[in-house]
């Protein structure tokens, strides 16, 4: 068998396709939890393919990000777990979690779903958003969509089944400040009016007067 190896603990590419036509390569990329190597295979079409995820898997290793051996997961079955399994542990709403549902159903699984988890790119998820509010979805779907993904992400990066979250390269949709009405001359007067008299009017000039929350005014009375 044809290939090149550079020593016990560094890559080896075979230079000619198997009996299957594909190109394999090894990549070390350091232990297992039980000690023993942890050697990546990898098959690809071409020579050349199988050179970048060589080289890829490298530069991974390298920088310390190093997910677990084993089949990566699609972005679909990583979604599918956290909603059936992950939320409702953690005491999320049932209707909370149909919610999600339907967006990954509707959303974010044509786009991604057959994805691995670690080749996700934040350039495709940009252009999913993209893609969505050209078809007319509001910012705040478009958002709770980016907040779905990268939580699960999250989670996937702190038990190191992927190296990192690539949702947190991408700038999500900012959502419109909601204009409030404030009340006129007139109307605040009337206000004054009725609160003349009962026990909390101070709270209702002072709030007026200052623009302050409910909240607000409530700890201010309470100071006087």
């Amino acid at each position: 068998m044809a290939g090149t190896r550079r020593g016990n603990r560094e890559s080896w590419i075979r230079q000619e396709p198997n009996d299957r036509g594909y190109y394999e390569a090894r990549v070390w990329m350091g232990t297992k939890p039980d000690g023993r190597p942890d050697r990546r295979h990898i098959e690809r079409k071409t020579l050349r393919a199988v050179r970048a995820r060589v080289r890829e898997l490298e530069r991974q290793r390298d920088a310390g990000q190093v997910g677990k051996p084993g089949r990566v997961r699609t972005v679909q079955e990583m979604l599918t777990r956290h909603l059936d399994v992950v939320l409702p542990q953690r005491g999320r709403a049932p209707h909370t979690i149909i919610g999600y549902r339907s967006l990954c159903e509707f959303q974010i699984f044509p786009r991604w779903g057959g994805q691995k988890i670690d080749r996700l790119l934040p350039e495709w998820i940009e252009d999913g958003y993209a893609d969505m509010l050209t078809a007319g979805l509001a910012p705040a779907t478009v958002l709770k969509v980016h907040r779905i993904l990268s939580s699960a992400y999250e989670i996937e990066v702190r038990r190191g089944n992927v190296a990192g979250n690539p949702c947190r390269l991408v700038e999500p949709p900012r959502l419109p400040q909601a204009e409030k009405a404030a009340l006129t001359e007139a109307q605040a007067r009337k206000v004054l009016v009725c609160a003349q008299g009962r026990r909390n009017a101070t709270r209702w000039s002072v709030g007026l007067a200052c623009g302050l929350r409910q909240g607000e005014a409530l700890a201010s009375a309470g100071r006087t």
